[in-house]
């Protein structure tokens, strides 16, 4: 299982990265959000089998390419 840091980002933000990428694509990412100082903490998981690289930009991409509301 690969955990990637996404940081502090404001609830909005953090929602965007949840709607985008929670359970979405082959690579099935888990979003994780936690409440934290100045803002929510996410966390993107994958059990995908790929570099971090190659997961990291696919997650770039879907987030970049989706609508926000």
């Amino acid at each position: 299982m690969k955990s990637f840091d996404l940081g502090y980002m404001q609830d909005k933000d953090a929602l965007k990265v949840l709607r985008a990428l929670d359970g979405k694509t082959f690579m099935n990412f888990q979003v994780q959000t936690g409440i934290g100082p100045g803002g929510t903490h996410v966390d993107i998981v994958t059990d995908y089998e790929e570099t971090d690289a190659e997961i990291l930009t696919l997650a770039l991409h879907v987030m970049a390419t989706t609508k926000g509301e």
